[in-house]
């Protein structure tokens, strides 16, 4: 067992890192005089990964949504009702896909030992049979189409398929109702198998907590079959284009209000590194659509909009995005201002005052984020979901000058590669 103290001087913070013989990942984030515990189980296995290559070079392709399906069949144990055993120790569980892992979390106030043990008991066995396979279909059927029948959920989904040629995004984490068809018990048995191992699993633990009492736990609640999966996987998918999909995408339905998503793709790699290229690209778009940027005040004089501009930026190493939205029953004068101020700004710069003001801002609120143990745990675990440091974020925020958000911002907006999704009015 190897442990290492990794401690950030600017926000005085620390967590150990302990790699097990067998390679598991473990993170004790120790914070003194907090009630509540979390500990969160990550999975390297997600939505990304129907299609992998072993390492021999055999290219294996499962049904989309195999790995959500997997979660769910997680739960299925003939033996313990897992939601009813967490609720009689005091504790809450649940579990989610995402893009890149599957994450189980339990949080707890008095019993942590007994949380962890069934925490690492559920992830470390599954018990599946054709019945519950089967079983477990219809339910997600239902909770696909469900969201379906979300209108924003519908012009996300169009967005991304828009923009991506290739790209798994462009597939919802779910599946669809005819990949899930296609998904057996066997292939998710495979699946676990080579996915749910020592080296794809981390162990976060969030609280105030004795560090080398939780490593030694942890360690010794390994089973001997989850220490003996050695499986080694590796995401595949075709290398994305910079080009566009499709310009439009257009969604009609019932309802009050139309909305749009207007998205900008680019598969150039991150400028200095992730950190420091996530940070210029946020505080450039709180300027541009924030609150108190022109475009909003022009959309909103203009009745155009009632509220502020959704913004986000998603960066990754073989394509990124960035998004704009809103709802509008002026959607084509609101996109046409949009663009137009990107443009704009590609051109003029962004200002010193505006730059010092945002830097300022995004500080501050990152430290904020420290007084929430619950804050901590989330962010610690998607940027580890991500195999991201998560100290360096507002170390990237800090060190951030204003030429380089104005190189960075011009670096991605290089040409025009968007889309835009909209959900119109039905008649």
């Amino acid at each position: 067992m190897k442990i290492e103290k990794i401690r950030n001087e600017y926000v005085d913070e620390f967590y150990y890192k302990g790699i097990m013989d067998s390679g598991l990942e473990v993170i004790i984030y120790p914070k003194a005089e907090f009630v509540k515990k979390f500990v969160n189980i990550t999975v390297g296995y997600g939505s990304f990964d129907s299609s992998y290559e072993m390492p021999d070079g055999e290219l294996i392709h499962t049904p989309q949504g195999i790995a959500h399906y997997l979660e769910h069949q997680m739960f299925e144990d003939p033996e313990i009702n897992f939601f009813k055993k967490f609720e009689e120790i005091g504790s809450s569980v649940n579990a989610y896909t995402s893009h890149y892992s599957t994450v189980y979390h339990c949080d707890t106030v008095n019993n942590l030992k007994e949380s962890i043990y069934y925490l690492m008991n559920l992830v470390q066995n599954l018990n599946i049979t054709d019945e519950s396979v089967e079983k477990e279909r219809g339910i997600i059927r239902q909770e696909i189409l469900m969201y379906q029948d979300e209108p924003q959920w519908a012009v996300s989904n169009n967005l991304m398929k828009a923009l991506m040629q290739y790209h798994p995004s462009r597939e919802d984490i779910a599946g669809s109702v005819e990949s899930i068809s296609q998904i057996d018990t066997e292939t998710i048995k495979d699946c676990y198998e080579k996915f749910y191992t020592p080296l794809n699993t981390k162990v976060l633990i969030f609280g105030d907590v004795n560090p080398d009492e939780m490593f030694e736990y942890v360690d010794g609640l390994q089973s001997e079959a989850f220490k003996s999966r050695r499986a080694e996987p590796k995401r595949y998918y075709r290398k994305e284009p910079m080009e566009i999909a499709e310009r439009e995408m257009i969604e009609r339905r019932k309802v009050v209000t139309a909305y749009f998503e207007l998205g900008y793709k680019s598969v150039k790699p991150a400028l200095n590194s992730i950190y420091e290229y996530n940070a210029a690209l946020r505080i450039a778009l709180d300027i541009i659509a924030g609150r108190s940027s022109r475009l909003f005040e022009e959309a909103y004089e203009k009745q155009y909009v009632k509220d502020v501009f959704s913004f986000d930026v998603q960066l990754d190493d073989d394509v990124s995005c960035i998004y704009f939205a809103n709802d509008s029953n002026k959607v084509d004068e609101c996109i046409e201002l949009i663009r137009t101020a990107v443009e704009q700004f590609k051109q003029e710069g962004i200002d010193e005052k505006s730059f010092e003001q945002k830097k300022r801002k995004m500080v501050g609120k990152v430290i904020s984020s420290y007084n929430s143990l619950q804050t901590i745990a989330n962010n610690f675990t998607y940027q580890s979901t991500r195999k991201r440091d998560y100290f360096k974020q507002i170390e990237a925020y800090n060190n951030l000058t204003l030429d380089f958000v104005n190189q960075a911002y011009r670096y991605f907006f290089e040409g025009d590669y968007s889309a835009v999704s909209k959900l119109i009015v039905e008649e």
